[in-house]
């Protein structure tokens, strides 16, 4: 298919993948080819040749063709109800509160990240901080004068990036790796914000009761903090900075393996 992919965590997939038969991904194949090497005889009118067999390996399929196939060995899953497939018309009468803990799950909605993420704000009081500053950028010499790429180096340093998905009334919400964006940096994946995604991801939690999500721990999500310097953020140190970024609703809390449109 000609899909654009967003995100993949092949290291999941592929991970989920062996336990259906699959192979890992990006295995080499041996391929066989054939080569004819013809002479002249000294006797007029005849020839005489040979054939030779080469056996070599090549490296024939990608991240996304490997994906594609374990998206086809899923649809064994359905009948045991550890594959629903909510952009299958046939799976319309499918409710999502009884979707299985630890089931995948394929869904079409809008990618949403919160405002409270990425906003330069957010970022300054997070610079100004001496704590904070300390622990995350000690080379930005200027908090006043963020540069437009400082959450970018985030990101690109494996931090996690948090988005959630109206389905129904319910709120599917995750984080993914800015290591495993497809090709794309983070300024490019934030234009995706808004738009229509297919998503494919495993379920590890669902709540069925309106309540506060929790969506984001600055402090071990953004600043990869352990658990002595959180206690002593939440002691008072933390200098504006604030905790937690929620939402409100029912909730199902994902492990995404890939998003594409």
């Amino acid at each position: 298919m000609f899909y654009d992919y967003i995100y993949l965590d092949m290291d999941r997939i592929s991970t989920y993948a062996t336990k259906l038969g699959m192979r890992k991904p990006n295995s080499s194949k041996m391929m066989e080819r054939t080569t004819n090497s013809t002479e002249n005889s000294y006797t007029e009118g005849t020839t005489s040749g040979t054939q030779e067999v080469l056996k070599e390996y090549r490296d024939v399929e990608t991240n996304e063709t490997y994906f594609e196939d374990f998206e086809k060995k899923l649809e064994n899953l359905k009948s045991q109800g550890y594959f629903v497939d909510l952009t299958d018309n046939v799976d319309e009468e499918v409710e999502i509160k009884s979707i299985k803990k630890q089931s995948i799950v394929k869904f079409e909605s809008e990618l949403l990240i919160p405002e409270e993420f990425g906003q330069a704000d957010f970022i300054k009081t997070v610079l100004q901080n001496p704590y904070g500053n300390n622990v995350i950028w000690d080379s930005i010499d200027d908090a006043d004068d963020v540069p437009k790429e400082f959450l970018n180096g985030l990101i690109s340093e494996d931090r996690n990036v948090p988005l959630f998905f109206e389905v129904e009334d319910y709120k599917f919400y995750s984080s993914i790796k800015g290591n495993k964006l497809c090709n794309v940096s983070y300024s490019e994946f934030e234009e995706n914000v808004g738009e229509e995604v297919t998503v494919l991801a495993k379920v590890e939690k669902v709540d069925n009761i309106d309540k506060e999500i929790l969506l984001y721990d600055i402090y071990k999500d953004l600043l990869n903090m352990n658990r002595a310097m959180r206690r002593g953020m939440a002691d008072g140190k933390s200098g504006g900075i604030p905790e937690k970024i929620t939402i409100n609703g029912k909730g199902i809390k994902l492990v995404i393996l890939a998003v594409y449109k």
